[in-house]
């Protein structure tokens, strides 16, 4: 069954410190017993050079990634 298969959440964290942070939401959908494809987006915002900021390159507005994963068992491709 589709509906029973397919999963989804949201994570956030943000620093208190520099008021970073990032926002994940994820799209999961398990099939073939062991195989799980995941999509969803990658947001991350605060200042230039803060905590969350510093390792996407960010340039001064919300940074945004889309992200795809393809996990067999505990195995992530």
């Amino acid at each position: 069954m589709f509906i029973r298969d397919c999963t989804g959440s949201i994570y956030s964290l943000v620093s208190f410190t520099d008021w970073s942070g990032i926002i994940q939401g994820t799209v999961s959908y398990s099939f073939l017993n062991d195989l799980k494809f995941s999509t969803g987006p990658v947001i991350t915002f605060g200042k230039e050079g803060s905590e969350f900021t510093r390792a996407s390159g960010y340039s001064g507005a919300p940074a945004f990634a889309w992200k795809l994963s393809l996990t067999y068992g505990t195995i992530n491709f």
